[in-house]
């Protein structure tokens, strides 16, 4: 899985926890009480309640981990905090994929209390070696 950690921001650290399948990690980064909306095609997701966001962003990555986690970026814009990533991953039958995601997101003392999260949807890569 690269990149390697060297961003400490809470979002970078939450999605390393995803792609690495540390459910506990995650859970820990995100307040109980968090408000959360997300665009994912085709829906749009409205939750509060940190264990029903914690399942719908586990869901989209593989048990084991990913194959690659390809990009992660952060940053702000004044006090909201912003964290985007591209995941490369593989299912059982060896069928490959990539989605990219965008999140904003507030921070308190609970840790990420809100976060609006835009998603491409997992689009199907070609075979190795096609263009």
């Amino acid at each position: 899985m690269n990149p390697t950690l060297a961003d400490p921001s809470p979002g970078a650290a939450l999605i390393h926890a995803l792609a690495g399948a540390d459910r506990d990690a995650a859970r820990g980064l995100l307040a109980p009480d968090l408000v959360f909306r997300a665009l994912l095609p085709p829906l749009v997701v409205e939750l509060d309640d940190r264990e029903r966001v914690l399942d719908l962003l586990a869901g989209w990555f593989p048990p084991g981990g990913v194959e690659e986690l390809e990009e992660v970026g952060s940053g702000t814009v004044l006090d909201r905090h912003r964290v985007s990533y591209r995941v490369r991953w593989h299912d059982a039958a060896g069928d490959r994929f990539v989605f990219e995601q965008q999140a904003y997101y507030d921070v308190g003392d609970a840790g990420i209390t809100w976060m609006h999260l835009l998603c491409t949807g997992h689009r199907s890569l070609p075979e190795k070696g096609e263009r």
